[in-house]
Formats: structure tokens, sequence, C-alpha cells
């Protein structure tokens, strides 16, 4: 099978990453080479779908913003009027 063509029938079937670790996957069996290939594709998955999560709640990755918390493995940002203080001034009752 070509390159071009395997890489066109991932496209079609939406396995985005298959085409391009199938060859650095070492395998004993074809069900171990399968097995190992999906659980690729998955991991792929999930890394963009956090990428995607991230980017739509509008937080940077921890090496493109310096005002950011690190805490555990999620990168929070601080807002940018995250230095200002609450006027306390006015209490309500």
């Amino acid at each position: 099978m070509t390159d071009s063509l395997l890489q066109e029938q991932c496209k079609m079937l939406k396995l985005g990453s298959v085409s391009q670790t199938y060859n650095e996957i070492p395998f004993e069996s074809r069900e171990q080479f399968l097995t190992d290939l999906f659980a690729e594709e998955l991991r792929n998955r999930e890394k963009n779908r956090h990428r995607r999560r991230l980017k739509r709640a509008g937080v940077s990755p921890p090496d493109q913003n310096a005002r950011g918390v690190l805490m555990g493995q999620h990168h929070i940002a601080a807002p940018p009027d995250h230095d200002r203080t609450p006027d306390r001034t006015e209490v309500h009752r």
C-alpha cells in the first residue's frame, strides 16, 4: 500500500495520527500492532481535545504565559486585571 493511499484512507476514516505513527510501532502480532496503534491514536486525540479545551477557555499553555500559575498538570492564567484590589469602601447592609 502506498503512503499516499494510506494517508487518504486514514483521513477518510478520521484516523489522523495513524498514517504518521504506524511505522514507529514495533510488534510481534497483528493484534498487538493494532492495539498499540489505536492506543497511540487515542492518546493523540486526548492531547488534541485537551489543547482545544484550553484554547476555548482562553488559557495559555505554560510556555506561552509568564503571568500564569501552574497547578498540577494544568496551567491557569491570571486575568489581566488580577493586580487590582477590590473596592471595600462601600458596605451594603
